[in-house]
């Protein structure tokens, strides 16, 4: 009997330590580092990666295509994808000029400008989310005045482009706003007070460029999505309502040499909107501008039929000719507005304030010394032909 029970509890002994292997066996398969719950969760989140770049390659793929094939700098793609709300300003750790840190979704990715000039998007698994930046430095808008001497504008174009979203802030016709009639701003940024003004200029790829007007142009304020479904874009950022780019600047040299229309018979009622020097101004150009990422696109309008008063249409651009309107508020003629049928715009301010007759010569429209074109059509029998601006400075 004494045998029997102790086989009983021999037995009952190596039962309980089987069942304690076999529960630690499931415990390790379930719950381990390797068990099903964390290969479970592992494979979630791979997929969850795989789906946000498949998305940013999309968007890359979209921005490529809107840019006429042209690759966009890291900059363009991550202003671009801010714009889409992807992204915030906030998400972005700075590494360099051609690679950054953006954190999608809590998840971390690197994007890199290649040798070959491709960008390259890769899950960054060794990212950290970044501390929360403070706040940056706005720039302080102050007095507004009414007289304006030009001179040398002393902050560089990241700067100039911080300024312009703060001034497109303060857009409005009330006391202490800024609008298309405003000739000069107090401005403090980067340890820098200065006022700034009609005519201030500075440089781009070496050509002077000067301000024409603040908070003149129209932004676009809608784009297309990859489905054809219009969407808000917001060219000054994520959450932002702007409507106004705010500053206005033209070269005031000549950037390049090329007839405005190489085969004048295309575009016959089509105007500026068709004309083949928009497209490579819009693509080509633009693309060769140190300052690209800051210039905005705004609604330009043109005269579509050079005898046709109510053919005025409007075309989205980044870089554009001037118009007759633009410049003179006055005509030739007859006409209204220089040699135009019709109004493309209104005068900025900076031709207004150095009395622009089309009519006179005015040493501050020339332009080296060149004939420059401008977008209006000639009001003519003939409608082959683009108004230009003389080397003595008229109509």
């Amino acid at each position: 009997m004494k045998m029997e029970k102790g086989i009983t509890l021999i037995a009952l002994i190596i039962t309980i330590i089987l069942m304690l292997i076999l529960a630690a066996v499931v415990i390790n398969v379930t719950v381990g580092e390797n068990g099903l719950f964390n290969t479970a969760k592992k494979a979630a989140i791979d997929y969850k990666i795989s789906e946000i770049l498949e998305k940013l390659e999309i968007e890359k793929a979209n921005l490529i295509a809107d840019m006429n094939g042209d690759i966009p700098s890291v900059a363009e793609y991550i202003n671009y994808i801010i714009g889409k709300n992807i992204i915030s300003e906030q998400d972005v750790t700075h590494i360099d000029d051609n690679t950054k840190q953006i954190l999608v979704e809590k998840y971390m990715f690197l994007v890199e400008k290649e040798e070959n000039g491709n960008i390259k998007i890769t899950y960054n698994e060794m990212g950290t989310v970044p501390t929360p930046p403070t706040p940056p430095t706005l720039p302080e808008i102050g007095e507004i005045g009414t007289t304006h001497t030009a001179k040398q504008i002393p902050y560089s174009w990241d700067d100039l482009g911080k300024i312009a979203k703060v001034i497109s802030d303060r857009y409005g016709n009330e006391e202490g706003q800024i609008n298309e009639n405003t000739v000069e701003v107090s401005v403090s940024y980067g340890g820098i007070s200065t006022n700034l003004g009609i005519g201030d200029w500075t440089t781009v790829n070496g050509k002077k460029v000067r301000i024409l007007g603040f908070n003149h142009d129209n932004l676009v304020t809608t784009t297309k999505s990859a489905e054809g479904e219009i969407i808000p874009w917001a060219q000054y950022g994520e959450r932002t309502t702007n409507i106004k780019a705010g500053i206005s600047f033209e070269f005031s040299e000549i950037i390049t040499s090329a007839r405005i229309n190489k085969d004048y018979k295309k575009v016959v009622d089509v105007g500026w909107g068709g004309c083949p020097l928009r497209s490579t101004l819009n693509s080509t150009t633009i693309n060769s501008l140190e300052n690209k990422e800051y210039i905005k696109t705004v609604s330009k309008k043109y005269i579509q039929n050079c005898d046709k008063v109510n053919s005025v249409k409007q075309s989205e651009d980044r870089l554009w000719l001037l118009s007759c309107s633009e410049i003179w508020n006055n005509g030739i003629e007859g006409k209204p507005y220089g040699y135009a049928i019709a109004s493309e715009g209104e005068q900025y301010i900076y031709y207004e304030k150095i009395d622009a007759d089309a009519n006179s010569s005015n040493v501050n429209i020339v332009k080296g010394g060149s004939t420059w074109y401008l977008r209006s059509y000639v009001r003519s029998t003939n409608p082959y032909y683009f108004c230009y601006v003389t080397s003595s400075g008229r109509m």
